[in-house]
C-alpha cells in the first residue's frame, strides 16, 4: 500500500534528522 511506504519513508527521514541534530 502506498500509504505504508510513505509512512516508512517519513519515519526514516525523522530518524535521520534526529541523528543529525543529536550528533
Amino acid at each position: 500500500m502506498i500509504f505504508k511506504d510513505f509512512l516508512l519513508m517519513l519515519m526514516s527521514s525523522v530518524i535521520l534528522i534526529i541523528s543529525i541534530l543529536v550528533g
